[in-house]
């Protein structure tokens, strides 16, 4: 059975993902976001990092694709509104 999550930053829900992929030797998830939201894109997710304080690991404007560190406002929870416990970090790419 494929479970789906919500993906929430500092309240907003930016989409949902079913965290497809794992290492869980490094305990690590990752998947694909789809954005449910069309206020969200590359340019609102850049601003809120540069007005946030967070860093951006690398930033390729011309793709539309950024990598950032640690985000404690980004949420990922369950079907049941449960939170995944985590150091969330992002690449988010919106081409």
């Amino acid at each position: 059975m494929n479970k789906t999550y919500t993906i929430e930053l500092n309240g907003i829900i930016l989409g949902t993902s079913m965290l497809e992929k794992a290492d869980p030797s490094m305990g690590v998830v990752f998947g694909e976001i789809i954005i449910r939201n069309s206020q969200i894109d590359y340019l609102f997710l850049k601003s809120f990092c540069e007005n946030n304080g967070i860093e951006l690991a690398s930033d390729y404007p011309e793709g539309k694709l950024i990598s950032t560190t640690t985000i404690d406002s980004l949420k990922v929870t369950n079907s049941e509104g449960i939170a995944i416990e985590g150091g969330w970090k992002s690449n988010i790419w919106n081409g």
